[in-house]
């Protein structure tokens, strides 16, 4: 018994990873680390190549906020730059092995990069955003900034 035991830990030890976290990671179990509001950078096209998030407001930025009781939003200001930006809400989000699900075409996804100022989501296959902050064509990604 004690051998199996042993033979049992070694393999544990043998199989599990030792990570190289810098302390940057945010942590996406833990919602202080990702609540809150993240302005949109930029979009990854198809190419690889990034363009930025062009929003119509000049002067207010087109941004998403993570809500601790499971909502999210997409507030999007209008070239008029009114006080109250047009949102969109998804309901029940949820985020499991890095993946944002059950929300909008623009936010679920993989995420693939995150550090303490950035959040990039990849979606796996193309999705046409066509028209959303200046974009045309179809994208593979989105990066999202946090609000400082």
């Amino acid at each position: 018994m004690k051998k199996i035991i042993l033979i049992l830990t070694m393999m544990g030890m043998v199989f599990s990873s030792c990570s190289n976290d810098d302390g940057d990671k945010i942590d996406f179990s833990d919602f202080d680390s990702y609540g809150g509001v993240w302005y949109i950078k930029e979009f990854i096209k198809e190419d690889g190549t990034r363009a930025t998030y062009i929003g119509d407001c000049a002067t207010k930025r087109d941004y998403v906020e993570f809500f601790f009781f499971g909502e999210l939003g997409f507030f999007q200001y209008l070239s008029n730059c009114p006080d109250l930006p047009l949102s969109d809400f998804c309901r029940d989000y949820y985020i499991a092995d890095m993946r944002i699900y059950n929300c909008m075409d623009m936010i679920d996804g993989t995420i693939s990069k995150s550090s303490n100022g950035i959040i990039q989501i990849d979606y796996g296959k193309s999705r046409n955003l066509f028209g959303l902050g200046g974009l045309t064509g179809r994208v593979n990604g989105i990066v999202l900034e946090r609000q400082e």
